[in-house]
């Protein structure tokens, strides 16, 4: 009889009280967020491969696409500066993903020398063929140079650009990302 009158039997109680509190939540709240998180991310999920890093960059734009709107509105201290935050790395992020790091860097240099035209040439020997790359307005050898130096140069600051992106990206994740909740 002492089980009923005491701590012991305060402390089952609350036991069981507490498991049957997170069951009542679980019920009412995790389960339609899951169902609702389902949905969401369904089309995320099924697009996803193990083998490339841009699928990571779906997944992270897609979950700070989430959190801007959450954050900026919710009952955060300085909601509307870390959402600004967010937004900042979701940029970044789709700038990643879109990748027209070339693209723009060539724009001028397309205007200039023509467009890049590839062509596999034959050989002598008929199991090979010959790589050829040249553009429209290139002349001679001393323009085919000089265009060739200007696209090496492009290709790297293109690179450059993009690492500088990536490193930008995670340096104000790693900054403010632990703040990032509301």
């Amino acid at each position: 009889m002492k089980l009923f009158a005491g701590k012991p039997f305060y402390k089952s109680l609350k036991r069981i009280n507490s498991r049957f509190f997170r069951f009542i939540d679980y019920i009412h709240y995790d389960i339609p967020y899951g169902i609702k998180n389902l949905f969401i991310w369904a089309p995320i999920i099924w697009k996803d491969r193990s083998w490339d890093f841009i699928y990571l960059f779906f997944i992270l734009h897609k979950k700070l696409s989430l959190m801007e709107p959450s954050i900026r509105d919710g009952h955060c201290v300085g909601g509307p500066k870390r959402a600004k935050d967010i937004k900042t790395c979701r940029l970044l992020v789709k700038r990643i993903i879109d990748d027209n790091y070339y693209e723009n860097a060539f724009i001028n240099h397309d205007k200039k020398w023509g467009e890049l035209n590839i062509e596999f040439v034959p050989t002598e020997d008929k199991k090979l063929c010959k790589l050829e790359v040249n553009r429209d307005n290139v002349k001679n050898e001393k323009e085919r140079e000089e265009e060739r130096k200007q696209s090496n140069f492009l290709y790297k600051h293109s690179d450059k650009m993009k690492d500088q992106d990536v490193k930008l990206l995670f340096k104000i994740m790693s900054k403010k990302g632990l703040s990032w909740w509301d």
